[in-house]
């Protein structure tokens, strides 16, 4: 099987982290109030095998994977809690 989660958290989180000092990530959802802002988490909703690219063997050769990432900021301007999720979607971006 595919699998690229622990791939895409890493470079998510090690570029998050040159950027933002004392960001909180995750690779859980976050359900509760996280421990300190701003706080990303990155989860792998879903992971599926693209058959029409597999060998005769049952290889699989490419897979297709849904990512969902949750942005929280505390800053009280409205404004700049926005521009902040942005810098953070950014990055992401970037990575991916």
């Amino acid at each position: 099987m595919i699998d690229n989660e622990e791939i895409v958290y890493n470079a998510v989180s090690t570029a998050l982290r040159g950027e933002f000092k004392g960001i909180f990530i995750s690779g859980a959802e976050l359900v509760d109030m996280p421990p300190k802002f701003p706080a990303v988490s990155i989860v792998r909703k879903d992971s599926s095998v693209s058959t029409k690219y597999s060998t005769f063997e049952a290889v699989e050769n490419a897979a297709s994977e849904e990512y969902e990432f949750t942005i929280c900021s505390n800053l009280i301007k409205q404004d700049d809690a926005k521009r902040q999720a942005k810098n953070i979607v950014a990055v992401i971006n970037g990575v991916m």
